[in-house]
């Protein structure tokens, strides 16, 4: 599981760099449609990847397995609305000139850049949780039990050293008290 973790950790880098690297309002029709279809690409090779972990933690279910079928529905409803967008932008194309007044609509690349990098960031959060999920899983329970004697013996250690400040505290205080008496 971890390599199909690495894999989408490291894909969805990728495109995270490449959207940020451009400012989407900037774009013109035509590049903000080239920007479009890549993207789409992208995150449908995102998707396949997530439905693959998907299959696996269904494959193997337990009480806290993350649920990663939200996310599936984002990704789908996020490439509608893309590809209804590039749709609509190649028709602005075929418009006759006085019509064409603005053809370009920075505001909703923009919006659309936006879309996309929190479809990613949703991704990075589910990922984290998958893994955590897995490190939990792979935790045996002796390995738990060795955990908590391991956390109990520091605490005894703390409350050892606590108790040792505090008798160091009151000679001092007594001491101190002592010495203002006697003057």
């Amino acid at each position: 599981m971890e390599h199909i973790l690495d894999k989408l950790v490291f894909k969805a880098n990728e495109l995270h760099e490449t959207i940020t690297s451009n400012e989407w309002k900037s774009y013109t029709r035509k590049s903000f449609v080239h920007a479009l279809n890549n993207t789409i690409t992208r995150l449908e090779d995102l998707l396949e990847i997530i439905e693959e972990l998907n299959k696996r933690i269904e494959r193997e279910p337990s009480v806290d397995s993350p649920d990663l079928s939200p996310l599936i529905t984002s990704y789908n409803k996020t490439l509608i609305a893309l590809r209804r967008n590039i749709v609509l932008e190649e028709a602005k194309k075929e418009m006759p000139f006085d019509l064409k007044e603005k053809t370009e609509v920075p505001e909703l690349y923009a919006f659309m850049g936006q879309k996309i990098m929190s479809l990613l960031l949703k991704t990075r959060f589910a990922v984290e949780r998958v893994h955590l999920h897995s490190i939990k899983e792979r935790i045996t329970p002796e390995q738990e039990k060795a955990t908590a004697k391991n956390i109990f013996s520091l605490l005894q250690a703390k409350e050892k050293e606590l108790e040792e400040l505090r008798e160091k505290y009151e000679k001092l205080r007594q001491k101190n008290l002592s010495a203002n008496l006697g003057e």
